[in-house]
């Protein structure tokens, strides 16, 4: 139960951090890799939709991982979730 507590501290946290502006920050990034092409700036959006989505849909992340990943990640949350993804697999391949 304390770990669930504590769990959910760090994601509204993470959350909160990462996602206060979390629609103008996807915008304006999609805006910035899109090279002025609105389909391309469109696909951005609805990719980095389905990320927060899946970010948000996640029970749990290693404080190491999501540290790690939010240096990495730029702010978009699809790289967010990819490298969380890729980092629990190589985790788990290791056999941690």
């Amino acid at each position: 139960m304390k770990r669930a507590i504590v769990l959910l501290g760090v994601l509204s946290s993470l959350a909160a951090g990462f996602a206060s502006a979390s629609a103008a920050d996807s915008r304006a990034y999609c805006q910035q890799i899109s090279g002025g092409s609105y389909r391309s700036e469109a696909y951005c959006l609805e990719r980095e939709a389905e990320a927060y989505a899946a970010f948000s849909a996640r029970r749990y992340v290693e404080q190491r991982i999501l540290d790690y990943c939010n240096q990495l990640s730029g702010g978009s949350w699809r790289s967010l979730e990819y490298c969380i993804t890729r980092e629990e697999e190589a985790r788990a391949r290791l056999g941690r």
